[in-house]
């Protein structure tokens, strides 16, 4: 992983890259105060992590869902 103002380095690891790609970061400033749909995320999340790995749920299903939700996290 580089900044893409480290010329040398990202010139350095080209020589030995594959495949280049561009890496996402989100970042939570805890420091910030939280607004309610904040305070709700990590709760649904967690319940949605409950539903979509119960074992009796089918693999499809979670697929689908996690299809459905990959867009919000990247």
């Amino acid at each position: 992983m580089s900044d893409w103002d480290q010329d040398g380095l990202v010139r350095y690891k080209r020589k030995f890259a594959t495949e280049e790609k561009t890496i996402t970061f989100m970042r939570h400033d805890v420091n910030r105060p939280s607004g309610l749909h904040e305070r709700e995320i990590p709760p649904l999340l967690n319940e949605l992590t409950n539903l979509f790995t119960d074992p009796t749920v089918p693999d499809a299903i979670t697929e689908q869902a996690g299809n459905a939700l990959y867009r919000l996290f990247v």
